[in-house]
């Protein structure tokens, strides 16, 4: 009879154990993270690094389109927040620095986020946005120094040879390139 209640006990809490393995909440919020906002144009990025992994992306609203400010006071004021317009520097009390790049043959811009927090350098590349969700081009380059792809050391174009895509690798994080009117770039 011992052995009976105890094994109900113990296939009880099994059952409890199964049920809540799925219920574990890992969300945290985007805002405990980094935050970069273009100057131009208010659009914003998101940087989240987890042990020696990093991600760089573009912070979008639910329909998709780019999440733009439209409160700096709730995003500066707030001491909790790390929250950077895009420069060419290194952020005070961070590991992260930023540089803009711009393709000479299409003025498509491009944010490179370096992270000198692991024993390495950690490189991460995106195509900027205006606020629209099309891809950024030149015009407004005044806000920050612009660097030229085709004159950086550290980039390399590659190309696909089936599809014609073009992917470009600053410092080593590659993306595909794209033109004007953001559809992937094709060699010619």
């Amino acid at each position: 009879m011992k052995t009976k209640g105890i094994f109900a006990i113990v296939a009880v809490l099994l059952i409890l154990v199964v049920a809540t393995a799925g219920c574990v909440d890992n969300t945290q919020s985007i805002e405990d993270e980094i935050i970069f906002i273009d100057p131009a144009n208010g659009v914003m990025y998101g940087v989240y690094w987890a042990g020696i992994g990093i991600g760089f992306f573009d912070l979008v609203n639910s329909d998709g389109t780019p999440k733009v400010i439209t409160n700096n006071a709730k995003y500066f004021s707030n001491k909790d927040l790390n929250v950077y317009y895009i420069s060419n520097n290194l952020y005070d009390n961070t590991h992260l620095s930023t540089k803009c790049y711009v393709d000479d043959d299409t003025g498509v811009m491009y944010l490179l986020v370096l992270d000198s927090k692991a024993f390495t350098e950690r490189f991460i590349v995106t195509v900027m946005l205006n606020s629209d969700g099309t891809v950024k081009t030149i015009n407004d380059s005044y806000y920050y120094d612009v660097i030229s792809i085709q004159e950086e050391v550290n980039a390399n174009m590659f190309v696909d040879e089936e599809t014609k895509v073009v992917y470009l690798s600053l410092h080593g994080a590659i993306l595909p390139m794209h033109d004007s009117s953001g559809n992937y770039k094709v060699a010619s």
